[in-house]
């Protein structure tokens, strides 16, 4: 597998830096759907969707229609409480895709709208490795993340109102955006594609980073009118360990179809024999040329994806 999946990977770096003209005449790029350049994030993706179907167990042996959701199931998402649903939807991932990639970056969010004429709920799961967010004036990484996965509700009106099939018409609605389960790793995507005048441009925003990343706030219910017994046991359940620190950033110097990538990432070798686990230095790794590198230099406009572990793992992804 690895081998494979090294063979590819060249054809794929091959495809990312040869001139389009070039990739199109000798058909480099065709595994991967185009002859345009693909971002670091794709690459993340190609690479995690490989890693998931090569180490998954199950693969060959259930079929994803025998865990589809009946109509009484999906029925069901509305009504259970939110531990019990937490609980059934990780248990429902890790039957499908139970390699040691899902288990330590699979992360999964619940969307709740509810209707606010018959307060009627709609909920809607949904599971990832990446965590994009939208960094459009956003000057922090917490604010990015709130705009995306806030335990408050927005409000649903006007164009944006909700078809609410009880009520048979479009109505007013709360919106709520949470995450059901946190996993041991977090790769967060800056998303700083902007649409100007129409086209897409690239932000060159500073969006500034904790060092430490507490994702507790971000860990709630989102329903409007959930039952005092539901939110109890909701809290109960968030005693984890929701602190996490970053340990690696990929940065991007260019536009959105051509530029440069580069790493910082803090070696877990000369400090994890020392301090049992916690993570050492920071280097710079830019193709072939290694430096020594420090915190600060991950607070710049260029930073572009960050990875983020539990406090206290004793290893890095």
């Amino acid at each position: 597998m690895i081998s494979g999946l090294c063979s590819q990977a060249q054809q794929y770096v091959r495809a990312v830096h040869a001139p389009t003209h070039l990739a199109a005449g000798n058909g480099i790029d065709t595994c991967f759907g185009s002859t345009a350049q693909h971002d670091a994030e794709e690459f993340l993706h190609w690479l995690i969707d490989i890693l998931e179907d090569e180490s998954n167990p199950y693969r060959d042996q259930t079929s994803y229609q025998q865990l589809e959701r009946s109509n009484s199931d999906k029925q069901l998402i509305n009504t259970l409480p939110l531990p019990t649903l937490a609980a059934q939807e990780l248990h429902r991932l890790r039957q499908r895709e139970n390699s040691p990639i899902t288990r330590l970056c699979r992360f999964i969010t619940l969307q709740t709208v509810t209707c606010l004429s018959c307060f009627t709920p709609s909920r809607t799961l949904d599971t990832r490795p990446i965590m994009q967010v939208f960094i459009d004036d956003m000057g922090d990484l917490q604010s990015a993340i709130r705009k995306e996965y806030s335990a408050e509700s927005d409000i649903l009106r006007d164009e944006d109102a909700y078809a609410c099939n009880k009520c048979g018409t479009r109505t007013n609605a709360a919106r709520g955006n949470t995450f059901l389960h946190l996993p041991e790793y977090l790769i967060i995507a800056l998303n700083r594609a902007k649409m100007v005048e129409g086209r897409l441009v690239k932000q060159n925003t500073m969006v500034s980073f904790p060092q430490v990343l507490n994702m507790e706030p971000f860990y709630r219910i989102p329903a409007v009118h959930a039952p005092l017994s539901d939110i109890a046991a909701f809290k109960e359940q968030r005693s984890d360990n929701l602190q996490y620190e970053c340990y690696a950033v990929i940065q991007h110097r260019g536009g959105l179809r051509s530029g440069h990538y580069w790493t910082l990432a803090r070696s877990p070798i000369d400090g994890a024999k020392a301090t049992g686990g916690q993570l050492g230095k920071w280097r710079m790794f830019n193709d072939k040329k290694v430096t020594d590198a420090q915190w600060s230099d991950t607070q710049v406009p260029q930073s572009s994806i960050l990875f983020y572990r539990k406090k206290g793992s004793r290893g890095v992804v």
